[in-house]
């Protein structure tokens, strides 16, 4: 049995040592608050947003054309169809169904060979010329008679004239003109595509950068295709960037081409009639 005064002792050593061990806790809680509110703040000083207004995004490259006939590049697309509007698009992640976009309904013939688009009215190209039927079709036209080589045109090519037509050059010389403004005509608010046969990709086709609307006013102003044979066999197949809307945009989109460094910049502003 141990003497009295030695089991004080020990009580008193006990209640000490669990007075340090409460003390180290105590701080080591401290420490760890302060360490979480520390990492929090950084938290906070990481997710601080410098240009809340300003959107930025990494692509895989500038624009090559903001020419609608002439663009076969997605860098160039994504611009072109943040300007310009086709008739339809794809209906959200559909491929087979589809929204009216500058054309409010369409229909197809019985025989699959005739496509007719209502063109929507009251809209307007951002220089402030009203959109029409007649620049629908100037603009298919315009990009058959253009028709670069290595370009996109075919794809209207072998809808409208046949699966052995790729181009507007054949071994005889270019295809007539006549023949090319018989494909696509415009019948009072309707604008008419006149197929070789029937073509079940055709609607898909006219969603994309090349199916967009131009200004037919303001391209002939610009030195494009002026309706002429002459001015058709002298823009056929331009040379890279020889294309006279290369550089420049007017379009119903919901953007406007404020200017175009290429290779340093490109700005883009709010379409003022929307």
């Amino acid at each position: 049995m141990k003497p009295k005064g030695m089991r004080k002792k020990i009580l008193w050593l006990g209640l000490s040592f669990l007075l340090v061990a409460a003390l180290v806790l105590a701080s080591c809680d401290e420490v760890e608050v302060v360490g979480e509110q520390e990492e929090e703040e950084e938290e906070e000083e990481e997710l601080e947003i410098k240009n809340p207004n300003t959107f930025i995004y990494a692509t895989i490259g500038g624009p090559d054309t903001l020419d609608p006939a002439y663009c076969y590049d997605t860098a160039s697309a994504e611009i072109i169809q943040a300007v310009y509007e086709p008739l339809i698009f794809f209906d959200g992640e559909s491929t087979s169904e589809f929204v009216p976009v500058l054309a409010t309904e369409w229909n197809v013939s019985a025989d699959g060979k005739t496509y007719r688009f209502n063109i929507r009215e009251g809209v307007k190209f951002h220089d402030g010329n009203d959109l029409t039927p007649s620049d629908v079709e100037y603009s298919f036209e315009r990009g058959m008679v253009q028709d670069y080589v290595g370009g996109p045109q075919w794809m209207f090519f072998e809808p409208l004239f046949g699966p052995d037509t790729y181009s507007s050059r054949t071994d005889d010389g270019l295809i007539p003109l006549v023949d090319i403004k018989s494909k696509v005509e415009v019948d009072g608010d309707w604008v008419v595509f006149n197929l070789f046969a029937p073509y079940e990709p055709f609607l898909q086709i006219l969603c994309s950068s090349w199916g967009s609307i131009v200004d037919k006013e303001w391209s002939i102003d610009n030195g494009d295709w002026d309706g002429t044979q002459a001015s058709y066999e002298e823009l056929n197949d331009p040379a890279a960037g020889g294309s006279p809307l290369q550089a420049i945009m007017n379009g119903t989109g919901p953007f406007e081409l404020e200017r175009w460094e290429p290779g340093v910049d490109i700005s883009l502003v709010r379409n003022r009639y929307l």
